[in-house]
């Protein structure tokens, strides 16, 4: 193993032992003749930590007073994008940006910006 996939194991172990439980809902569709939309729900049980954002992060803008940051497990089947939904102890929150936390080929951790 190289230095960055034993970090990424560590994260899995860690996350595994203290995270939590988190449901990542992806909606997909696609256009058929005559303009319906078939769409369709998949879900992904993964584990993660949800943490606030510190006072001098929220602008306002771009982070807001309701967002929260998600650090997510690196072994997920499928990242998380803009628009997915994240369903944390009960309440659903929107994916707001998720950007993977990379700094060779291999994923350490996905940070995500929710927002309810």
């Amino acid at each position: 193993m190289t230095f960055y996939s034993d970090l990424a194991a560590t994260a899995v172990e860690l996350l595994a032992e203290f995270g939590i439980d988190m449901v990542l809902e992806i909606e997909t569709g696609s256009y058929q003749p005559g303009g319906i939309v078939v769409s369709s729900t998949s879900t992904e049980t993964v584990k993660g930590v949800l943490l606030d954002y510190s006072q001098t992060e929220r602008d306002g803008t771009m982070i807001r007073q309701e967002d929260q940051r998600v650090y997510l497990s690196p072994d997920l089947k499928t990242e998380p994008k803009t628009g997915h939904k994240l369903i944390i102890d009960g309440k659903k929150f929107e994916v707001v940006q998720s950007k993977p936390l990379k700094p060779t080929d291999t994923v350490l951790l996905h940070e995500v910006q929710v927002r309810r």
